[in-house]
């Protein structure tokens, strides 16, 4: 699970909108808890909701990205620790490692529709090669296997 989008709520809140509100304007099928999962980081809203949830907001898709960065609370230490820890220690990343670099491969495919593509190469390229080095370096079928779909989905980004 991602940490939980802190300047969502705030920006929500900051229009007077309830999420009952919030899930009206965005529409399409948009309910209460949708808002809810997205704003505790349980989901992402999906590409084709994300202008609407923009407009809603009264911000800019460049503006709504920031808003969905998830944030890290006092009780929960940023996970790239321990992508560093894994790419130090390579004998065998665990599951909340792997997750940590498809949720950053997945965040990049996310804003590819909102930023050029060139501004996405160089963290692109950074997860592209951090996620080859892990799945290269053995480990867990399962695991290994998922950073090998990670690392397809990044090679894509960057072709």
């Amino acid at each position: 699970m991602s940490g939980k989008r802190v300047r969502l709520a705030r920006q929500r809140c900051a229009m007077g909108m309830t999420q009952e509100e919030l899930a009206a304007a965005v529409g399409m099928g948009t309910d209460r808890s949708t808002i809810y999962r997205w704003e505790s980081g349980e989901t992402t809203p999906p590409p084709r909701k994300q202008p609407w949830l923009a407009r809603a907001l009264g911000v800019s898709p460049t503006e709504l990205i920031d808003l969905l960065t998830p944030e890290a609370g006092p009780d929960k230490p940023p996970s790239r620790g321990r992508v560093g820890y894994a790419l130090r220690s390579p004998s065998s990343p665990d599951p909340v490692t792997v997750e940590r670099l498809w949720q950053e491969v997945r965040g990049l495919d996310e804003r590819y529709d909102w930023m050029p593509s060139t501004s996405l190469l160089a963290g692109t390229g950074q997860a592209l090669g951090q996620i080859g080095f892990l799945a290269r370096s053995g480990g867990d079928g399962a695991l290994q296997r998922d950073l090998f779909a990670a690392e397809a989905t990044a090679a894509t980004l960057m072709g």
